[in-house]
């Protein structure tokens, strides 16, 4: 199989590249050539702009018989992930989820948290809790990994903590040191509270 060096860019992760590249993920991520990606992304789903990952050289499109004035029908398979969502101080409320091919209403569980499936393709739902009036714009596949500065603003900011204080003040309701400092504590304890 030929293989190329695809650079990762904002917003991208395995299973979306998988359906416009048309390869399989598990067989890619699992290949000797995505080893050192591997190791220090373990979740596929988490990658970061700048990411090696090797794929496949796009296939040629095989060809595809059709009968002339006739009706020729195809089929294909329509690649969905998996989402799953907690929203602090929305247990047990109804939502609806927009930005899907049909909106999906469901309840939150008793710690808030909610899951549906979304086409690999798509970028961004909103979630409308519906007795308390508000609706949160969720963009899928933006998480960075929490090793790299971005990830740890994004799960602060998730937290409710910005601004050049933001690690401090995490620390302080977190019952570690407040130095301000990312240290290996802190950045393990986000990734807990954080939930990813």
């Amino acid at each position: 199989m030929a293989w190329r060096v695809h650079v990762v860019r904002p917003g991208e992760h395995l299973f979306q590249l998988a359906e416009r590249h048309h390869f399989d993920a598990d067989e890619v991520w699992n290949d000797p050539a995505n080893d050192d990606l591997r190791e220090r992304r373990p979740n596929p789903n988490m990658l970061a702009a700048g990411d090696l990952l090797h794929i496949p050289e796009d296939p040629q499109p095989a060809a595809v018989a059709c009968s002339a004035r006739t009706t020729n029908r195809f089929t294909g398979r329509r690649v969905q992930s998996r989402i799953a969502i907690q929203l602090r101080g929305a247990e047990r409320e109804p939502y609806v989820i927009h930005g899907l091919p049909r909106d999906v209403e469901g309840e939150t569980d008793d710690d808030g948290r909610l899951e549906f499936l979304a086409p690999v393709q798509t970028r961004e739902v909103s979630i409308e809790l519906v007795n308390l009036r508000r609706v949160h714009p969720v963009r899928i596949g933006e998480l960075d990994p929490p090793d790299v500065e971005s990830g740890v603003r994004q799960r602060l900011l998730h937290l409710g903590f910005s601004g050049p204080l933001a690690i401090e003040r995490f620390q302080r309701a977190h019952d570690l040191e407040p130095s301000g400092v990312l240290d290996e504590a802190t950045r393990e304890r986000l990734i807990e509270v954080h939930g990813v």
